[in-house]
């Protein structure tokens, strides 16, 4: 795996990790979104604006190594989140 491969895989787990959290407080599961523990996502929108940015950055890097077709449906959930995301910080 080359550097620009594991800088992209890094990026989308930590942008996972957050969408979970995000969720988790919504459900009440957890409280761990306090104000002094929230990254440099800290609202809806720009978490939903990462995601964009980066599902971008991983689609042109795994066009290099596999077929689109599975692409497409990764692609789609990911902007179905973006949209769930951004309806939240309404």
């Amino acid at each position: 795996m080359n550097a620009a491969a594991f800088r992209i895989a890094i990026e989308g787990q930590r942008l996972l990790n957050r969408v979970g959290l995000q969720l988790a407080s919504e459900t009440g599961i957890t409280d761990a979104l306090q104000p002094n523990t929230t990254s440099q996502h800290n609202d809806e929108a720009n978490l939903a604006e990462a995601l964009e940015i980066w599902m971008e950055a991983y689609a042109t890097q795994w066009s290099t190594v596999s077929r689109d077709s599975e692409l497409r449906r990764l692609q789609d959930t990911v902007w179905k989140l973006t949209d769930y995301l951004r309806f939240q910080s309404v």
